[in-house]
């Protein structure tokens, strides 16, 4: 009987750790709640794209920006932007392309959006008719102009508390802006790899600088604002600004 009732514990704790590690590995990534913390202080207006996707929009100063990553999968004229999802296949790349974190459209396209590469953000069609893609000079207005500069605009800008950012390091984001600014990460052109989601966010921006398009990064771990010059195939996040 003793033989019987250790190898019946034996059972019970196997099948116990099966069923909780089965679990774990179910469960879902807390970065992809597509629950976007916005301002509740704040007013917010509505957009939306060719697909019927609809965007909050906030005014700031005297800008109006979307408060939300797009996540268009088609230009505005009803063109369709090519979805590659293949590694090497991305990495050399010279055409438009977008594609999802991770390929994971169903657990990452709300709230991070689309990640796209420079060819896409070229072509000029890709936010809503009546809304661009920002150039330097339109982030460095909402930075240095109505966000009291680079090293106060992050925490401005990025969406408060730490249900999308890293908690263990993030510093004091408000959203006062209400521009809830989250961290998509971005896809590598060197590899196709995917990283940085919940630490940093890339967005480009529509203008070129010695030879070279660039974007914008908000860290998780300071409240700066950093552009840089990124490289065609990269995928980056977008935001759109209102003509």
């Amino acid at each position: 009987m003793r033989n019987l009732s250790k190898q019946s514990a034996i059972c019970i704790a196997a099948a116990a750790f099966f069923i909780f590690n089965s679990c774990k590995n179910d469960d879902p990534d807390p970065r992809a709640s597509d629950e976007i913390l916005f301002n509740p202080n704040l007013t917010y207006g509505t957009v939306s794209d060719i697909e019927g996707n609809t965007y909050k929009t906030i005014e700031v100063g005297d800008q109006v920006w979307m408060a939300e990553n797009l996540r268009v999968t088609q230009y505005n004229d009803g063109t369709t932007i090519p979805n590659v999802e293949n590694e090497l296949s991305w990495k050399n790349t010279t055409s438009p392309a977008y594609s999802w974190y991770e390929n994971k459209e169903g657990t990452y396209a709300i709230p991070y959006g689309a990640l796209y590469n420079w060819y896409t953000v070229n072509s000029g069609e890709l936010c809503p008719v009546g809304w661009h893609i920002p150039s330097v000079e339109e982030w460095e207005t909402l930075i240095w102009v109505n966000l009291d500069g680079q090293g106060l605009a992050g925490g401005k800008m990025k969406e408060k508390g730490f249900t999308h950012w890293e908690s263990a390091y993030i510093y004091a984001a408000t959203n006062s802006s209400g521009f809830s600014a989250l961290p998509g990460g971005f896809r590598n052109s060197g590899d196709g790899h995917f990283y940085q989601l919940g630490e940093f966010g890339y967005w480009w921006s529509s203008s070129e600088k010695f030879d070279s398009p660039y974007a914008l990064r908000l860290n998780f771990n300071d409240n700066y604002t950093y552009f840089f010059s990124s490289i065609t195939s990269s995928g980056n996040s977008i935001r759109c600004v209102k003509d």
